[in-house]
């Protein structure tokens, strides 16, 4: 009996444990995709302005 409510709490120990980690690994990931979005986007708005500058320019043609 007693073997059995060790093991029983070390189960439950050990699922609160992962779902701990999987809970910061998600947050890491939310963190991650907005500076991803963010880079991209000002990666997305450069590209447009040099464009529009060149066009301006007539250098491309």
């Amino acid at each position: 009996m007693i073997v059995l409510a060790v093991l029983f709490g070390v189960l439950a120990a050990g699922l609160a444990v992962v779902a701990a980690l999987a809970l910061r690994v998600r947050r890491a990931a939310g963190v991650l995709s907005e500076q991803v979005a963010r880079a991209s986007g000002e990666y997305r708005a450069s590209s447009d302005d040099l464009r529009e500058r060149v066009g301006r320019s007539g250098a491309g043609t």
